[in-house]
């Protein structure tokens, strides 16, 4: 019960912190802003966001309680493993199993057009203990502001050329890209980095994917000076190139966007792209 209220007070302190609501970022509200804001509707405010996760709790409930998945007690009766960790090392170093659905949406460490994960968690983390979470949440991931994000895909630019070439290079998607950068060294490392550290991931997830086991990721074409990159058709490659061949492929239009339609460093993503694959 606890840690039901963790999310209501998560929900809270992103509504009643000064920071802009119209991003996901953690940009400070201009001063008169904050001066006028009402400082007492904290507490209203997590009572309602509660009330929401409890509504929202309640719902999920009898769905699984009409499919017969709750046991006597309100149980869930199947098996539930939850691992807080890189992908990479945890599934070389937690498992032998294989999978027969794999869904994800890969975060972007280089958030400069996409969303900052770590940034929108990082306030209600200062009130939330890690070991109330997990015991083996590692501390330095939310050292700054920026930790979760660098941790994430792309997030280091360290020998970024050459990682790109090493897992991608041979790719058309990748080699598309790239030109289409031209001299942006900068952007080239950018997306050379997140397209490395996306290959070597869906590499291991298709490994330890089941034949006949589905695999659902949703990507954007990203913006990067300007340009738009492949995001889409690089990993349907790389997937490919894996035995997880493409059943289908969907666009969809980003609902209730919080980024501007273009900041300062280029354009943001207004669509996702939805591939659904299948091991081979």
């Amino acid at each position: 019960m606890r840690r039901v209220f963790w999310v209501g007070l998560a929900r809270c302190i992103r509504l009643v912190c000064n920071s802009r609501q119209s991003t996901y970022k953690l940009h400070q509200r201009p001063r008169e802003d904050i001066e006028n804001r009402n400082n007492n509707a904290a507490t209203a405010t997590f009572t309602n966001a509660l009330k929401d996760v409890i509504a929202q709790l309640s719902a999920h409930h009898s769905q699984l309680s009409s499919a017969g998945l709750l046991n006597k007690e309100g149980k869930y009766v199947r098996k539930v493993n939850i691992v807080i960790g890189p992908a990479q090392s945890v599934l070389i170093n937690t498992t032998d199993e294989k999978f027969d659905l794999i869904v994800t949406s890969p975060p972007y460490g280089d958030n400069g057009t996409t969303v900052p994960y770590g940034q929108y968690s990082y306030l209600a983390l200062q009130w939330i203990p890690l070991s109330d979470i997990c015991e083996n949440v590692n501390k330095n991931l939310v050292a700054n502001t920026h930790s979760t994000d660098t941790a994430s895909l792309g997030g280091s630019l360290s020998q970024a050329l050459e990682r790109g070439t090493k897992t991608c290079g041979h790719l058309p998607a990748y080699q598309a890209a790239i030109k289409i950068l031209g001299t942006n060294q900068n952007g080239a490392k950018r997306f050379a980095s997140f397209s490395a550290d996306l290959a070597q991931t869906a590499a291991l997830l298709a490994e330890r994917t089941k034949s006949g086991g589905l695999h659902v990721w949703t990507v954007g074409d990203r913006y990067i000076g300007g340009e738009r990159v492949p995001t889409g058709e690089l990993l349907s490659e790389v997937l490919s190139e894996h035995g997880v061949q493409p059943l289908h492929v969907a666009d969809r239009r980003i609902i209730a966007k919080k980024m501007a339609l273009r900041n300062a460093s280029s354009r943001t993503m207004t669509t996702e792209r939805i591939i659904v694959g299948m091991k081979g």
